[in-house]
């Protein structure tokens, strides 16, 4: 698969269609622009600023961001909704516990995206960020 893919201020205003979902890729750190190389899918993130934006099919994706230790999620990408992930990082890649994610409707897509429910499942634990406060919640293996 090719990945869709333009720098977020590029993408201002523009949604995908009703049949795709969007995927928003941030990452942030006090450490200068963002090198770490991310891919989606086994497809390489486009290196230079850290905001993209995805024009993705619906289903799950999986998201790589190399470090020590390297980053890996499973992105459920929904019909109609942009998913939102921020990475914050610093000297060896990724920082721990550093990943925030937010689920909104496509038309609402902005720079800054307000909270929403998700529920991210990490193993045996889900973590789900409502209105700003992330939940741990144990589930069985």
């Amino acid at each position: 698969m090719t990945i869709d893919a333009e720098p977020l201020r590029e993408q201002r205003g523009r949604k995908p269609g009703p049949e795709g979902g969007g995927l928003v890729l941030r990452l942030s750190g006090g450490h200068g622009p963002a090198t770490l190389k991310c891919a989606i899918d086994d497809e390489p993130v486009p290196g230079g600023w850290g905001d993209w934006y995805y024009r993705m099919p619906p289903g799950r994706h999986r998201l790589t961001v190399d470090g020590a230790p390297p980053l890996r999620l499973d992105i459920d990408v929904q019909p109609g909704t942009v998913t939102d992930i921020e990475v914050q990082y610093n000297e060896s890649g990724p920082a721990p516990f550093s990943v925030r994610l937010a689920r909104q409707p496509a038309q609402a897509l902005r720079v800054h995206l307000l909270p929403a429910l998700f529920v991210l499942s990490i193993g045996v634990v889900d973590a789900v960020l409502m209105g700003g406060l992330i939940l741990l919640r144990r589930t069985l293996a």
